[in-house]
């Protein structure tokens, strides 16, 4: 999700020979808690998110949906989320005229037991791809071999 120059440049502060892997995120849908896929256009949507980089989350929606606004409704990394929190959240739609609000799958899974209004929630599906995949595997074999040749 960073720019190559980024990359390239965490690569200069690692020690010589350490093997470096890269990912791809990629947008798969964006589905209902119930398991519709929902389509957004000129909606108002409240981004809700427990991740240490909000903003990132909330610039990868943007890049599919962009011209849905967005209200954010950020938390602190790992928060734990409380009925009082999603009961809250909830009573936003009305205030704020909101048609939805997105969600991580991480996100989902601590919301969903507390969400009233399960209709009004949806989970960005998303998928992830080592792009070095033949390197990944020789590098994990390699290390596993190590082990098992230690006897552990």
């Amino acid at each position: 999700l960073v720019e190559e120059k980024i990359v390239e440049e965490i690569k200069r502060y690692l020690p010589a020979g350490k093997p470096v892997f890269t990912l791809q995120t990629r947008y798969r849908r964006l589905r209902s808690f119930a398991g519709h896929v929902i389509e957004l256009k000129h909606q108002k949507v409240g981004v809700v998110c427990a991740l240490g980089n909000p903003h990132q989350f909330e610039a990868f929606f943007k890049k599919y949906f962009p011209d849905v606004v967005t209200v954010r409704f950020f938390f602190r990394d790992h928060h734990h989320y409380t009925a009082a929190d999603i009961g809250f959240l909830e009573s936003e739609i009305k205030r704020q005229n909101l048609d939805y609000f997105v969600t991580t799958e991480k996100d989902e899974a601590k919301i969903r037991k507390y969400a009233a209004r399960p209709q009004s929630w949806a989970a960005l599906d998303i998928e992830t791809q080592i792009m070095e995949e033949e390197a990944w595997k020789e590098y994990w074999d390699r290390k596993l071999n190590e082990l098992v040749g230690k006897g552990h």
